[in-house]
């Protein structure tokens, strides 16, 4: 086999591998409307968390968290804002790519108040079709994905706060998002 042989196989091979995990995932927004997928973890609290417990307490929001992304280092602190905005009302869990160790140097970092549950195998993030991070899914109390946030822009944040107002039975917080990312990454 010649040199560029060899190479076009590599590279044909990688084509058909990033094809391969692309299509074994949901496509965005593809649980709108559908169950979302349950799951049982260890969380930064020390305390597993599941889906059906979380739901007990209504509508949970889903964070998902990508170590390193510079897209979610933006949009932390506006996340924050909100968990603070609503304490434990706004019924927030954090899902990160990695161990339980990992989520609490993330948590620390950005100051979180709210659970982060590890997710080393990424199987609750593959579940869920969190292809950017930050990705946000707002799950209803019948285990019904309401809606599926592609990213943190400050519309997308401004909706989140008013679903979290009128879930805690309270005045919606005026909160600024400036300065949150315009999309996913």
């Amino acid at each position: 086999m010649t040199p560029n042989t060899v190479k076009a196989l590599i590279v044909g091979a990688a084509v058909v591998g990033a094809w391969a995990l692309i299509a074994s995932q949901p496509a965005n927004g593809s649980l709108q409307g559908k169950k979302a997928p349950a799951f049982s973890a260890e969380a930064t609290d020390g305390k597993t968390h599941t889906l059906k417990g979380h739901l007990e307490k209504g509508t949970t929001f889903l964070y998902f968290i990508k170590e390193g992304c510079p897209v979610n280092h933006q949009a932390a602190p506006h996340v924050q804002k909100l968990a603070k905005a609503y304490g434990e009302k706004a019924n927030l869990v954090g899902v990160y790519n990695g161990s339980v160790a990992g989520a609490k140097r993330w948590a620390k970092t950005y100051s979180a108040t709210f659970p982060i549950i590890e997710d080393p195998a990424l199987k609750t993030i593959r579940a869920c079709g969190a292809v950017y991070s930050p990705w946000i899914i707002a799950v209803n109390k019948d285990g019904t994905v309401e809606k599926v946030y592609e990213g943190a822009a400050p519309k997308e944040l401004e909706e989140i706060n008013k679903t979290m107002a009128a879930q805690a039975g309270v005045k919606k917080a005026t909160l600024d998002f400036s300065g949150s990312p315009t999309g996913g990454g």
